[in-house]
């Protein structure tokens, strides 16, 4: 092969497929599998009360509700 000669004259079979491999990336989503795990869904969310909302996000570290926080501290 020399700096004239192209892919298609030299290999038709690799310039083939290499065309079709393009056209299959722009053509088709390829969707990959990750490692996020969703939180189990409640059995009965419909029946909590307010209340018993509030209680349960004040378990959790990340969802605080404000009235359940503490006062931030004194800055003397």
């Amino acid at each position: 092969m020399n700096e004239q000669t192209s892919l298609a004259d030299f290999d038709p079979e690799l310039a083939a497929a290499m065309a079709a491999e393009l056209v299959r990336q722009e053509d088709h989503v390829e969707l990959i599998a990750s490692e996020n795990y969703a939180s189990p869904r409640p059995d009965s969310h419909e029946s909590l009360t307010a209340p018993e909302v509030d209680n349960e996000l004040s378990k959790t570290s990340c969802l605080k509700h404000p009235s359940t926080s503490s006062p931030p501290p004194d800055p003397r």
